[in-house]
């Protein structure tokens, strides 16, 4: 089949990229080491630590049997009749031909769609021992008495959040002064809780100042942290460094240029440097995760043969959702980003909602920042800017949100929307009235 697209790789970018062309009539070549399996589990929603919940069989958030059920969009994708799939790894020789094994695959267009792979900091002091990483954990067995786990950043929230809930020892070492650094710093507060209760120590603003093996045990490791802390631990897990998988694309001796760490080199229309080839996806380097991933498929098509003006790459339009406990989803800037004087913030705890309308008691907050729109100025409340929303159902929540932003609407239009009061949504509408009032509304008056 002469195809009018190749894609490397069959992963979130990859797999939105095929559907996206499929659905325009292009054929289309699918080149991955190993085909996903028709019908089987497709990761939709969480990365690799997520999926190591399923594997160990144990469900750790209420969502992880929905987010792994079987997709019939894979299957529609990898049983289309425009679809070769080829096994094997590729390398690129031109910009419309890849080599898999000793066979030429070419078309009209390229999109690279690889991912990414966890990767050890350069001069780690746990590179000479037993290590691991997001993307390799411990195995669960009864030799595992305890994992220390370095970093702040989701993988090592949730890496932390599956072993302490499975009963296993685990101490979260913390570089920076809080958890999730780039999200609102009530974030940090409510994890801290949450890990506390499950039993997972936290250590903020510390590093790892030694490791060495236990002299008396032998199947121990001590870990000492700068403020001379010991802990002990069967493992240590490293996370939130990560390279693109570039290695041995041949991507160089065709003009295709990469940074230090292997991300290649894209424009916000996911054109590469050489003409012709476009990116996807975690490969990129501009913002990692599934949700990022499956837009910049459906975007990397649309530049590579439409050429539009207007589509292009916007992180600030990505939903963010982590399934920890609580889950968390965020779009757009932060309170912190948001500097500007002409910049609302309102914020709504669920705890006060609770109290009135639900009957229970939870942690969590929904926070909306809106801006003065271009001549309506801030009529009609603005245009959101960024969203947080930490509780139950916090990745539903905020899909309405995002499609307000992606839109431009105004706050009011997300008022107009009529909810339940009697569940945690209504908290998105009371902290959009702030926004649109300029004022905190009585909650007593709009709960009828």
């Amino acid at each position: 089949m002469q195809s009018d697209l190749i894609i490397l790789g069959a992963g979130q970018a990859g797999m939105s990229a095929a559907r996206s062309a499929l659905k325009r009539g292009l054929k289309v070549t699918l080149i991955d080491v190993q085909m996903p399996a028709p019908g089987g589990k497709f990761d939709l929603q969480a990365g690799l630590a997520k999926s190591m919940v399923q594997m160990a069989g144990t469900e750790l958030w209420a969502s992880s049997n929905a987010a792994l059920e079987k997709n019939p969009l894979v299957d529609e994708i990898l049983t289309h009749q425009y679809l070769e799939f080829v096994e094997g790894w590729g390398r690129v020789v031109k910009s419309n031909a890849v080599e898999v094994g000793r066979k030429i695959y070419s078309a009209r267009r390229l999109i690279i769609a690889t991912g990414s792979e966890a990767i050890l900091s350069s001069g780690s002091i746990i590179s000479d021992l037993p290590h691991f990483t997001e993307d390799f954990l411990p195995p669960i067995t009864d030799q595992l008495q305890g994992v220390v786990v370095v970093g702040g950043d989701e993988y090592a929230c949730l890496v932390a959040q599956l072993f302490g809930t499975m009963g296993i020892a685990t101490e979260l070492v913390v570089p920076g002064q809080s958890l999730l650094e780039d999200l609102e710093s009530e974030v940090s507060e409510i994890l801290e809780r949450s890990f506390a209760e499950l039993g997972v120590g936290v250590y903020l603003g510390k590093d790892l100042s030694s490791a060495a093996k236990d002299p008396t045990t032998g199947d121990l490791i001590n870990v000492q942290l700068s403020d001379s802390t010991v802990l002990k631990a069967s493992a240590i897990v490293a996370t939130g460094t990560r390279r693109g998988k570039t290695h041995g694309l041949g991507l160089e001796a065709i003009g295709c240029a990469t940074d230090e760490r292997g991300f290649v080199k894209v424009s916000n229309r996911l054109q590469s440097s050489r003409s012709g080839i476009f990116c996807a996806g975690d490969v990129t380097g501009k913002l990692l995760g599934p949700s990022s991933a499956r837009e910049m498929g459906r975007i990397a098509v649309s530049q590579a043969f439409d050429r539009s003006p207007v589509t292009r790459f916007d992180p600030m339009l990505i939903t963010r959702v982590i399934p920890l406990t609580p889950p968390i989803a965020t779009l757009g800037v932060t309170e912190r980003d948001a500097l500007r004087k002409s910049v609302r913030i309102a914020k709504v705890a669920f705890a006060e909602l609770a109290a009135s309308s639900t009957g229970t008691q939870t942690a969590g907050f929904v926070k909306l920042l809106s801006a003065p729109r271009p001549l309506m100025r801030g009529i009609g409340g603005g245009k959101l800017i960024g969203a947080t929303i930490v509780g139950p159902s916090a990745g539903e929540m905020i899909s309405e949100l995002a499609l307000a932003m992606r839109r431009n609407l105004p706050v009011g239009a997300i008022v107009e929307n009529v909810r339940p009061t009697s569940n945690y949504n209504f908290a998105v509408e009371l902290a959009a009235r702030q926004l649109l009032e300029n004022k905190k509304p009585s909650l007593n008056a709009l709960a009828f």
